[in-house]
């Protein structure tokens, strides 16, 4: 056997090595992922279990304060019987997308409520004029 189809050889077994520790590796971020979910759903339910047997207990209190504070989407805070969370100016303007077809704004899911808001263009608004500034013409 030549010398050269020896590397061959070698280069070839060293892809196949380098597949199956690829694939190794991918199982095992794989299982590790499952038991982080596995973890935190007996954690999650051993919490909600103990919340619900002992609402004043001071573990209870700050978990309840913790999933109102830290849960926004409405479907999300629905799961846990919450209100949805009141939505202000700043909340709005970083929700919201101009819709240039419609010359409206499309509201985030948060707003579905309020879907299509009319929207008038720069030009259309009178601004009442600067007193510092001059007049124009």
């Amino acid at each position: 056997m030549k010398t050269t189809e020896k590397i061959d050889g070698v280069k070839k077994q060293m892809d196949q090595l380098a597949n199956q520790l690829k694939a190794l590796e991918d199982r095992h971020r794989e299982d590790i992922r499952k038991e982080d979910f596995r973890r935190k759903v007996l954690a999650g339910g051993l919490a909600l279990e103990y919340r619900e047997k002992n609402p004043d207990d001071p573990f209870s209190i700050k978990l309840n304060e913790l999933i109102s504070e830290h849960v926004k989407a409405q479907k999300d805070r629905a799961l846990f019987g919450l209100e949805p969370l009141i939505a202000t100016l700043s909340d709005q303007t970083e929700l919201c997308k101009l819709d240039e077809k419609n010359k409206s704004v499309s509201m985030g899911e948060t707003f579905s409520k309020f879907k299509k808001i009319p929207t008038k263009s720069i030009m259309e608004i009178n601004y009442p004029p600067h007193p510092n500034l001059p007049k124009l013409s």
